[in-house]
């Protein structure tokens, strides 16, 4: 898909210029996490259940190792973890839910400025070998969805896409 249908779907801009103040008004629609999905192609291609994730050891739930597939990119398949509560009864994530919890955390970390500025951001003890794991982890599945997707649908993703 083109800049301009991406544009379409993604960020519908409306401007109108309001003469009586000179001031010019933006109201912008954000692009929902399903028509994120469906712009870029994404579909997940394997959900298998695992007994524990590898980013969440001590988390008592249920645990998957998901592989998402991207069409016409050198690199087109994303391998991550993700966990849900046992509230879910071992329901299957969807695509909305792991882009979702991936852009969450990795807004938190595009948004710091360092390991010690993260932490404090999420209320860690910066002394906690514990949190240094958890704030590297959260780095390379973030990296690894930027190298996935690409700067530009990235970005989209983290900062003109509703979360759920």
């Amino acid at each position: 898909m083109g800049t301009s249908g991406r544009n379409e779907i993604a960020a519908e801009v409306l401007a109108r210029f309001d003469s009586g103040s000179g001031n010019q008004e933006v109201e912008i629609h954000m692009a929902t996490i399903e028509e994120f999905i469906e712009m870029h192609g994404i579909k997940m291609k394997e959900c298998n259940k695992i007994h524990q994730s590898p980013y969440m050891t001590d988390f008592k739930g249920d645990h998957w190792e998901i592989v998402l597939h991207m069409p016409g990119k050198g690199i087109n398949e994303f391998v991550t973890y993700f966990s849900k509560g046992i509230g879910h009864k071992g329901k299957r994530p969807t695509v909305s839910e792991v882009l979702d919890c991936i852009a969450s955390d990795a807004s938190g970390y595009e948004n710091s400025n360092s390991f010690e500025d993260w932490a404090n951001d999420y209320g860690y003890d910066i002394d906690l070998r514990r949190a240094e794991t958890i704030y590297h982890n959260v780095k390379a599945v973030s990296l690894n969805m930027k190298n996935f997707l690409g700067k530009e649908a990235y970005e989209t993703l983290l900062w003109e896409t509703e979360r759920m």
